[in-house]
Formats: C-alpha cells, structure tokens, sequence
C-alpha cells in the first residue's frame, strides 16, 4: 500500500466563535490518534489562531492579507470548515473585489467562495441560538447590524425560488457542535480513506506467483503426477508449468520446455522404474523418452531441480539402459543442494516435500535481497506531485521487498515543483540526499526539466562532498520519445513506461544497489 492518507483542513471563522474553534482543533488533533486512524491518516489544520503555528499579522496591511500570505488558501486543502454565529466580519477592502466587482462581506466569505471556486467541499455550521444582546451594551447597535448580516448571507444560500444552493449544519450548544463535526468528519475521512487504499492497492503489483515446471513421469508415476499437478494449481501463489505436448520433431517440443524451464522457480521430476515413453524423432539418441529429454534439459540449465524418488525406488530395476546411465550419473554428481535435489518419499508426502522446497527457495531469496538491500542504507525517492500516483506501483513493490528503509517525502503543492530549488528547499532536498545511500528521481508526467534539476543537484552535492549516493530514474507512463529518456551513462535507467514489469525491476534494483 501506498502512504497514509494526508488531509489539510482549513478552518474559517469570524471572531465570536473561540469555543467552537477551540473545539474543532482539539479534535483534529486528536482524530488521527485514534485506532482506526492511526497510521492511516494525517491531519494538517490550517487557522489562523492555531497557538502552535499562529499567522504573524501585519500592522500595515489588512489581517486578511496577512492571513492569506502565511497560511495555505481554502483552494489548497481538503475542506473548509466554516464557523457562524453572531459575526460576520469586516468587509475586505476595495482592491480586493469579488469577480463581479463588489466588496466581499469579510474575510469568511472570501474563504469560503475561494474554496468554492476551486470545487472544494465546503461545511457550515451555524449556531442556532441568537446572541444575547443587551440594551445597555454600547455596541449593541453593531452586535445588530452583524446579526443582521449573518442571517442575510445564510438567505444567500437559497435562490429566488427558495431552493437551496448550500445548507448549514445548525447546533445549539458548543458540545453539540463537537459531536456534529465529530460525526462528519469520521464519516468523510473513513470514505476518503476507502478510496484512498482502495487506489494504492490497486496500483500495488500484484504478488509475483512461485514458478513450478512439473516434468512428463513414466507410467508408473502418472497418476501421482496428475494429482501432484491438481494440488500445485489448486495453489493462488503458484503458477504451474505442467503442459508440453509431445510432438512429432524435436525442435518444437525442446523449445517448450526450454521455455518452460528458463521461467520456472523450481523444476520438479518424478522417478519411476519405466523410462517413459519413446520419442520418435530421427536424429535421436538410441533409447531416448520424453521423461529423459525432460530431465537432461533441466539439468542443463541454472534452476533448482527437485528429483523425487518413490519409496520403493531401486535404480537396479530401471530397465531402459539409457536412462539408467542418466539417473546414476544425476546422482553421483556433487551439485549443491540449492540447485540439485534428490529426495526419497512415499506418494503422500509428495505434495508437502515440494511446498518445503518452494519455501526454502523464497526464504533464500529474501535472505539475498535483505543482505542486498539491507546494508545499502536508505533509498530516497523523490517525486513530482503529478507523478505521485504513478510511483505508487514502485513503493509498494519496494516496501514489499523490504528495500531500505525508504524515503518518500509527501509532496508540497504542485507550485512549489520548480524545477530549478529555492535555497530553503535546495538545503532540505540536500540533506536527504546525504542521509541516502541511492536516490530514485520519479519521471512520468512532470517535464524533463524537473528531472534534471533534481539530478544536476544531487550531483553536484555527490561531487563536492564526496559522497557515495548512487543515482537512478525511474521513467513511468506516458509515453515518451526515445530521446526524452536518454540519459547519461552515469544514470541508471529503467524505463516502465510501457507498464509496471517486476522482473526488469528487479534487475535494475540489484544493479542500483550494487553499483
């Protein structure tokens, strides 16, 4: 699976509503900690008042200004939250219109239509209960006239037919509030985490199967080999090579097996005392039979071999002399047990003795890419906003390997990808690159410009500090022209812009990590 599910939400209020927003950043804060949330969802709460991050006003401009410049817009987040009861604010000034020329109402209403602008959810809550307002109150006029604009701003909301273009959610204690939001955002979050997961494991590579070619037997081991073949295919995690028709010339039916020996994780060949059936090719050895054809093409290639005898299994009693020679030969051979093995059973332990070689077989390679991957430090990626849906794929699949321990910042607003860094963002993308053992550049949608950029300066910090970080791209869809992907040798390249292909993967990982 891909990252946790990051959300920004912007809080929007005027001034007489501190409880309410007390509230709802206590709640933010704590939502992410909860079971169900934890390590699946964070939270950034944009506000003005927040005490940990609070905006610096400025005295010379308007605080809408001021809040404008140091926080992100409502344009830029998940959701807006906005908070009424009594007060709607200051008007803005007048170089700061509307699109239709005219004054916004305050600062409220400017967050809320440039998040609407931008089609970003946007939730009202209005507190139902009027404000008390008393006679002797100086204010009492201003308090008035405040009210007043609330309650016309929420008429907004409805046309001249009185259907509703937006709805407040109305409460009327500071508790109910707290229950209100707490209930709709556990909703939308947990919808939008479904979503969220849902599209990473989609994205994430399916598991690659364990490879078995499964040899033609002689007679006497045809039945155990058909029920050997039901129970291997019966298996989701394994893909079973079991099929190679026995044709009339030689070529076609080598080939085949050729083939399906050079795929396979383990080759599989049960002894019986009969040598199988005869072939009928004309250039071939006196006396040779599928079952020895089969065996002596597996023997010559570099996958494991699993040869399983029957119980019973007396090589004095194979009658076919040629294949006599080849078994005995099989087994004076000093092989290593990782590539050759010869192991006696009885018919039901069959199926369990070649589950045990598949295991051992995969928890050797897990030892190899722990021991490649493990002591190689960690791997950076870095990658494009565009492109961060599209890296997917590659994160889980080297999550799942266990390549590491990886590094994959959460990207900032596409505005800030420049392809040439500011100082503040040039010295953070350095540091993880001196913290980084091999760095990973993401490019698929995202200009090759920003490529280079991002490769001229790490090597250029590898050059001056000596530093041993080794440098890949890794190319994603869509399609590029061949001269787009042309990199300098110094680069390692591997190009997926046909689709997610973990064989080539692999390769190219083992080949990063060793350089």
């Amino acid at each position: 699976m891909g990252g946790p599910l990051h959300l920004r939400i912007f809080l929007s209020s005027p001034g007489d509503v501190a409880e309410e927003r007390a509230a709802a950043r206590a709640f933010l804060s704590e939502l992410p900690r909860r079971p169900w949330a934890r390590g699946r969802v964070t939270i950034e709460t944009i506000a003005w008042d927040d005490e940990l991050a609070s905006t610096p006003l400025d005295a010379t401009e308007l605080p809408q200004l001021s809040v404008n410049r140091y926080n992100t817009p409502p344009s830029q987040c998940d959701l807006t939250v906005v908070l009424l009861w009594g007060r709607l604010g200051t008007p803005l000034a007048s170089h700061m219109p509307k699109p239709d020329g005219t004054r916004y109402a305050s600062g409220t209403e400017w967050e809320l239509e440039d998040a609407r602008a931008a089609k970003k959810p946007v939730w009202l809550y209005r507190r139902s209960v009027a404000p008390t307002i008393s006679l002797d109150d100086p204010e009492e006029d201003q308090k008035r006239e405040q009210y007043k604009r609330v309650r016309g701003f929420l008429a907004k909301l409805k046309d001249a037919d009185g259907a509703l273009l937006g709805a407040a959610n109305d409460y009327d204690t500071v508790p109910r509030f707290g229950e209100l939001l707490s209930q709709h955002l556990e909703a939308e979050i947990r919808r939008r985490l479904e979503l969220h997961e849902g599209k990473a494991a989609a994205a994430e590579p399916a598991p690659e199967r364990f490879r078995i070619f499964l040899a033609t037997a002689a007679d006497d081991q045809r039945a155990l080999r058909l029920k050997l073949a039901r129970q291997l295919s019966a298996l989701p995690t394994v893909e079973l090579f079991a099929e190679a028709p026995p044709p009339d010339e030689r070529e076609p039916h080598t080939s085949a097996v050729e083939e399906h020996v050079r795929k396979a994780d383990l080759c599989v060949h049960l002894l019986g005392t009969g040598a199988g059936a005869e072939v009928e090719w004309v250039d071939s050895q006196p006396g040779a039979t599928y079952v020895s054809e089969q065996l002596r093409i597996g023997l010559s290639s570099a996958r494991p071999q699993l040869i399983l005898q029957p119980s019973d299994f007396d090589l004095q009693r194979v009658s076919q002399p040629d294949y006599a020679k080849l078994l005995g030969e099989v087994m004076a051979r000093p092989d290593p047990r990782s590539r050759l093995e010869i192991v006696r059973a009885g018919r039901p332990e069959v199926f369990d003795i070649v589950r045990a070689k598949q295991r051992e077989i995969e928890e050797a390679r897990l030892r190899a890419q722990d021991a490649a991957f493990g002591s190689a430090g960690n791997a950076l990626l870095e990658v494009h906003a565009r492109d961060y849906d599209r890296s997917q794929a590659l994160v889980a699949y080297m999550q799942r390997r266990r390549i590491g321990p990886l590094s994959v910042p959460p990207p900032p607003p596409e505005a800030g990808h420049e392809a040439v860094l500011a100082p503040g963002a040039l010295q953070e993308f350095a540091q993880r690159v001196r913290e980084s053992a091999f760095l990973i550049v993401v490019f698929g949608e995202v200009a090759r410009d920003w490529v280079d950029g991002r490769l001229d300066e790490a090597l250029k910090l590898i050059a001056s500090e000596n530093l041993p970080t080794r440098l890949g791209v890794y190319v994603t869809n869509p399609q590029k022209r061949t001269e787009q992907v042309r990199f300098p040798g110094f680069y390692r390249v591997l190009d997926h812009t046909n689709g997610f292909d973990q064989p080539s993967l692999d390769r190219w990982l083992e080949q990063l990590a060793a350089a």
